[in-house]
This record gives C-alpha cells, structure tokens and sequence, in this order.
C-alpha cells in the first residue's frame, strides 16, 4: 500500500481496467461523475478497456452509465457481474455463470423459513430477481440502494431452484451468517458489503475469478490488468493487479490490499484521479 503522492506510472500501462460501481466509479456529485464517465470515455478512445466488475447485476450496472451508453460507448460491456458469478464479452453474451447448486438453495430456503427470514433475502439470477415473500425489507433497501427499475418475482423455493441463482441479496447478514448451510468460503462466498447489503455468491466466486474468466476469453495475458475499488468484494483484485487503487474512502483493510491508496474518494472523482496518474489521462 503506497500513497499516489509518489506514484509512478508505467511505460506501458495495461490495457484492461476493472472497475468497481458503488462508491467507486458512481457518485450522486454530479460534477465529479461527469469527470469519471468523461475519463471512462477518453480510456477508451485511447485504445484501452475499462469495464465494470461490480457486485451489481449487468442490467442494473446499466443505470449508472447514462450518456457513456445512449452514445454508444460502453453498455455495460464487457464486463464482470454479481462479484464474478456472470461474465460478459463485448458482444453482450454470457461467457461464464457460477450458479448455486439445488441441494445448497434448498437448505438455503429451509433455514430462512424456519426462522420467518424470508424477508431478508432477495435471490438473484443473470437477469431476474426473486423473493420468497411480497414484503421484502430486502427488496426495499437494494431500491433504495440502486434506484431499482424493474420486477420482483415473489415466488416458492421450489421454483427458486429451478431459476439459475447466482446471488442471494441480504439485508441482515448477521441474522443468518451463522445458520447458512455449509463453510464459509467453503460452500459459499458472504460479503458485506458498505451500503447495508450483503453478497451471498457460489463458492470460489470473486471479481478476480471473474476478471480472469474474462481475459482468457479475450485471449489476454490474465493478470496484465489494472483495478480500482473501496468493498471487502474488491479484495482479491486489489491483491493480484499490479496496478490496483483503493479510493479515499475505502476502509483500512481493502487499503491494504490495494498497490496504492488515492487520497480522492469516490465523490471526489477518484477514478478520474487514477486514469490521470496511470494513464495520463486529464479531464479537467
């Protein structure tokens, strides 16, 4: 962890950059997301590959890019989806998909029901979103969180297990951490995450699996990529890129996974900071 007060850029800077969403590359200060997505678009003009690896599914990804995508400069691909569980080339299809197992989502369903849990957790497929009860305080708080335009599907858990689920939405984490079927880390990936949220995801499922799934379908070198990110979901991309930032306002333990710390948080156009630092890229 180095601070960017003496940072170095390399000579040749690689061509892929993953980027984390949420209090990263997304800000409600206007301004300085215009500085983000105006960096974003000079990335690519310059003949580099920024993209979106985030806990979010591709279609809400979508909402935040705004005029990056009615121009037609990036729609959201390619990209690393639901912490590395879907992975899409630049054509938009699906590459890779790590589900959950019917056995653990079957257990999954029981445990919550027989603590009346269920509306704690939204299930989350590639493109669907599905809750066990209509009133989900779950639900609720991932709208609240990112301005949610589409369709809950209140369903039973049997047809939850028939529906591809990628993701599991927690709303109290600490209600069930400790009564989720399986080893953590083990049997399933639980990430808290800073918005209130927690990511339940199949095991060995990650941003830096998903980044690497990716690359290799692109035929690129798998760690020739930079990273930028704040979340305990950033962790092992931050680790692996010899080029990975932690944003200002990233807590102390995602800074110490990052190769540098830049002092700007996301609302101070943090990424637009690094495009500079690393690429020589100016947006002011």
């Amino acid at each position: 962890m180095s601070s960017t007060s003496t940072f170095v850029p390399p000579s040749d800077p690689p061509k892929y950059i993953g980027i984390d969403v949420d209090n990263t590359f997304h800000t409600h200060d206007v301004a300085n997301f215009t500085k983000n997505k105006r960096a974003f678009r000079k990335l690519l003009e310059s003949g580099y590959r920024p993209l979106f690896a985030t806990g979010r599914p591709l279609h809400v990804a979508q909402y935040v890019l705004g005029e990056l995508s009615t121009d037609g400069v990036y729609n959201g691909y390619p990209g690393v989806y639901q912490n590395g569980a879907t992975v899409y080339n630049e054509r938009g299809e699906l590459v890779k998909e790590v589900k959950f197992s019917e056995s653990f989502l079957r257990d999954f369903c029981a445990m919550v029901k027989s603590r009346s849990l269920e509306h704690i957790v939204v299930f989350l497929s590639a493109s669907e979103m599905y809750a066990l009860v209509e009133e989900s305080a779950c639900w609720q708080k991932m709208c609240e969180i990112w301005d949610l335009d589409t369709k809950l599907h209140v369903v039973s858990a049997e047809d939850i297990l028939k529906s591809n689920i990628v993701q599991i939405m927690v709303s109290k984490y600490k209600d069930i951490r400790d009564h989720i079927p399986g080893v953590p880390d083990v049997d399933f990936m639980g990430k808290i995450g800073t918005c209130g949220l927690t990511d339940v995801n199949p095991p060995r499922v990650n941003k830096l699996e998903g980044l690497r799934a990716l690359l290799g379908h692109e035929l690129a070198e798998s760690g020739n990529f930079a990273f930028i990110g704040d979340g305990s979901n950033d962790v092992e991309a931050l680790q692996a890129s010899q080029w990975s930032f932690a944003v200002g306002n990233a807590s102390d333990s995602v800074k110490a996974a990052a190769k540098n710390v830049l002092e700007e948080t996301n609302d101070q156009a943090a990424f637009a900071k690094m495009a500079q630092l690393l690429y020589g890229i100016n947006v002011e």
